[in-house]
């Protein structure tokens, strides 16, 4: 008998499984290829503004993610630079063939953990042990289930008029789980993504493209700080162009999702260029990023350009691009709809609130992106473990991490859009910055038995160094809020890329000192107040800051407590304060 067994081999499932067998527990991952492991489906990059933070949290809880990212990184980039820490995210071009190996050799050497190649089909369930079935009629046994099944439930692959069941091009989909879930009481919808042409880089007229180098810096997503020795790539930039807009208005008609044949919800922040034409007319171009998929091959990505139009119109929309004008493609651009399952139906463990012992992460909880299906996962795997074991099971919290902020919003919020992470869903971010994210959650891990003696070591020397930086900062302008130098100008000094960011780190913790005493007490009160009574005869209209959609989700149900209002569906933590602040007015009066 398994303690837990993980469905899906993505990023989420990767996680959950090294989760749970660091942890102890004897688990399986079931997935459908082994060869495809860690597969990077879509974009070949990991990180960016939000996605980073969970990238860096992943790491801080013991995860694999930002390890195996600095492993297999060829290009950084900081975004948001100029802006405060709180909100800069690093981001990462990842040679895809090198992150998938490095994703096997991790999980070959976890102890506890068995990789079987194999779909579930069928589960059983017998006293509260599961037993799942796979297409061979091999049978598992297993106290605890995870599914992470990404976009291959009920899987189906559109490219124009054309589509077939799939859960990637050229793989198949997963058919047999969903009337299972369906009978337990989850209730399904249909998502959808997409993904661009890839195009071979030698037919590629660079004379018309703009180089975007490597920024000279290697950021880090791990804790851990690991370098590589991977040839470092440039991304290039172009554009569509008027003959691009006017072959896609055109050819409308033909794109499977105007068409009316997909009725899946697309992700709002990265829509197909139909839907960019369509919906910004104004627009004359589109930015296109090049990207490279690996130094092993010469495929590069057109992050830009995901479509669901047919193959013969894609060539149409490359001859168009500058640049792209006798480009080879070597795969073609598709869209992916696939079933999701609504999860208000989670608790925040991310168990099923129907069955004990079923665990969700990813795709099918209605994210978008490697990073969030990732978090989840490392969450579900933890929880799984614990829960097998008989131990309480870890819950994040909005105020101590982006990951939380993340499963609170799933299960709290109606999801009716592929979900994504951003820094402004956090109404702590001040509190969750990149760089900080050991500090938060490192203990954690450790506490759990995902942190091993050597991040454990590595954690404590960090600190050690960075109270010490902080003192000496303390004595400099940094106090003040200004650094004497500026950390861009410090490497001219020959100080080692990596102790430029543990200074900075030091700097910013120091300059965050104060707002974060207050955020913490802002914090401490509201759970204090979570008892106190609401008025009767109060008028929700007559409190200021507390938006109309706050009020009118307030007015739908009965409170007579902050803690009932607390518990409402997609109150956010802004408008439990709004209320407070006018009760305490008005009591004092």
């Amino acid at each position: 008998m398994y303690e837990v067994l993980v469905i899906g081999g993505g990023h989420a499932g990767v996680e959950a499984a090294h989760a749970a067998a660091k942890i102890g527990a004897k688990t399986l991952l079931l997935t459908q290829s082994i060869d495809t492991l860690g597969q990077l489906s879509c974009n070949p990059a990991i990180g960016g503004i939000g996605k980073g933070h969970l990238v860096h949290e992943i790491d801080a809880l013991g995860g694999l993610m930002g390890i195996m990212a600095d492993e297999c990184a060829i290009n950084y980039r900081v975004l948001n630079r100029r802006k405060g820490p709180a909100v800069q995210g690093t981001r990462a071009q990842i040679d895809k063939l090198l992150y998938r190996q490095t994703t096997q050799k991790y999980l070959a050497v976890t102890k506890n953990l068995t990789i079987k190649q194999g779909e579930a089909v069928e589960v059983l369930i017998k006293k509260d042990v599961y037993y799942v079935k796979d297409q061979f009629g091999e049978e598992i046994i297993t106290k605890t289930v995870v599914i992470t099944s990404g976009t291959f439930l009920d899987g189906k692959i559109h490219v124009g008029q054309q589509t077939y069941a799939g859960g990637r091009l050229a793989e198949r989909g997963a058919n047999q789980l969903s009337s299972w879930l369906n009978e337990l009481g989850h209730k399904p919808t249909r998502l959808k993504t997409g993904t661009p042409p890839r195009v071979s880089w030698r037919s590629i007229d660079r004379s018309k493209i703009v180089e975007q180098e490597h920024d000279g810096n290697d950021p880090w997503f791990s804790f851990l700080k690991i370098k590589n020795n991977n040839e470092k790539k440039s991304c290039w930039i172009t554009y569509t162009s008027d003959e691009t807009k006017q072959i896609i208005e055109e050819n409308i008609y033909k794109s499977a999702l105007y068409s009316g044949q997909i009725s899946g919800v697309g992700p709002r922040y990265c829509p197909s260029i139909e839907d960019k034409v369509v919906k910004f007319p104004h627009n004359n171009r589109h930015q296109i990023f090049i990207e490279p998929e690996s130094s092993y091959n010469e495929e590069v990505y057109l992050n830009g350009i995901s479509t669901s139009l047919p193959i013969e119109v894609q060539y149409k929309i490359l001859k168009s691009i500058p640049g792209l004008e006798d480009a080879v493609m070597m795969r073609p651009a598709y869209a992916i709809e696939y079933t999701a399952y609504d999860s208000n139906d989670l608790q925040r463990s991310l168990m099923s609130n129907f069955k004990d012992g079923l665990f969700f992460a990813g795709q099918i909880n209605g994210t978008t992106g490697y990073e969030e299906a990732a978090a989840q996962g490392i969450i579900a795997g933890i929880n799984a473990a614990k829960f097998a074991i008989g131990e309480s099971m870890l819950i994040l919290q909005r105020e101590n991490s982006y990951i939380g902020v993340m499963i609170d919003d799933l299960i709290s919020h109606k999801i009716v859009e592929p979900y994504r992470m951003f820094t402004s869903r956090a109404e702590y971010r001040i509190l969750l910055r990149e760089k900080n994210a050991d500090k938060r959650l490192t203990e954690i891990g450790r506490e759990i038995g995902i942190v091993d003696n050597n991040r454990w070591a590595q954690y404590n020397i960090s600190r050690q160094k960075q109270n010490m930086l902080r003192e000496v900062l303390k004595q400099s302008k940094v106090s003040e809020g200004k650094p004497s130098v500026g950390f861009d100008k410090i490497g001219e000094l020959g100080i080692s890329g990596s102790l430029i960011q543990e200074l900075e780190a030091a700097a910013n913790s120091s300059l965050y000192e104060n707002f974060e005493r207050k955020m913490y007490k802002e914090i401490e009160e509201l759970k204090k107040a979570l008892h106190v009574r609401v008025p009767q005869e109060i008028i929700w209209d007559e409190i200021p800051g507390l938006s109309n959609e706050m009020k009118e989700k307030i007015k739908q149900v009965s409170v007579s407590t902050i803690g009932d209002i607390a518990n409402i569906n997609g109150i956010s933590n802004g408008a439990l304060n709004a209320v407070v602040n006018y009760i305490r007015v008005k009591s004092n009066g």
